[in-house]
């Protein structure tokens, strides 16, 4: 009789303990699913292709960075543009960018690779899934884009011939 006694009480306490491990699992099992899905992720075409999409691309140092607008995240950033590839870029850049957990922050004094896709207040806009890059890390990319346009001993404003 103690046995049996002893054997309800264990299961009486087992089974919320079952039912927490299976809620708990279950709650691992979707994460893992969904973790890699990537709802805010942006996948990253090839190159070419990010090339062919967008409006304008050249390479310079950014000098500022200033929030626009908190609500919806925009920042400006000024840049001194030293090469280009594609579209009108001038020595000096004003692009409108969003700010977002897909890319990391701009820094002040670094160079990228800038991909423009739309504007967006009369400005180059640079989407949050932009293939926008630190310069350091657009290997790939160059091999790709080729020399481009030297901006440091132009004496006038690139203008990629194939849009006009």
């Amino acid at each position: 009789m103690l046995s049996h006694d002893l054997l309800s009480r264990t299961q009486s306490w087992l089974l919320p303990l079952r039912s927490r491990v299976s809620v708990t699992l279950m709650a691992c099992l979707w994460s893992l699913i969904f973790a890699n899905v990537g709802f805010a992720r942006c996948v990253n075409p090839p190159i070419e292709k990010s090339a062919t999409k967008s409006d304008l691309i050249f390479s310079g140092t950014l000098l500022k960075a200033v929030a626009m607008n908190n609500r919806n995240r925009l920042v400006e950033l000024t840049f001194h543009a030293n090469r280009a590839w594609k579209g009108y870029v001038s020595a000096t850049m004003i692009v409108i960018g969003v700010v977002s957990p897909e890319r990391p922050p701009f820094e002040q004094g670094e160079t990228y690779l800038v991909y423009s896709d739309g504007t967006a207040h009369g400005r180059p806009f640079l989407g949050k899934c932009t293939q926008t890059k630190k310069l350091a890390n657009a290997v790939a990319d160059l091999k790709k884009l080729g020399v481009g346009q030297s901006l440091v001993t132009a004496n006038e404003p690139f203008r990629d011939r194939h849009q006009e």
